[in-house]
């Protein structure tokens, strides 16, 4: 058996935490790998939901789930960004 990587523990976790949708543990998440995130409400789920987006090891069921929050809230896709999504105007 594989010994567990050190990025295998960061996705790990990472994954728990986005698929939670519970903030207090996406921001222990964030802190304990010192990930950078806004403290402005609108900014930090607009990133949750981006990284939920653009994580390609997301159930397609939580990837879904935020591209139509993402639209609900202004963002418009754009296939030519890598990231799916342009900023809202």
């Amino acid at each position: 058996m594989p010994k567990e990587t050190l990025l295998d523990r960061f996705r790990a976790d990472r994954n728990v935490a986005l698929l939670s949708m519970d903030e207090t543990r996406i921001r222990e998440y964030m802190a304990k790998w010192r990930v950078d995130m806004p403290y402005d409400g609108t900014m930090f789920w607009d990133g949750v939901h981006m990284a939920r987006v653009i994580c390609l090891d997301m159930p397609d069921e939580a990837s879904e789930e935020s591209k139509t929050w993402l639209r609900a809230h202004g963002w418009t896709d754009a296939p030519e960004h890598p990231f799916g999504f342009r900023l809202r105007e």
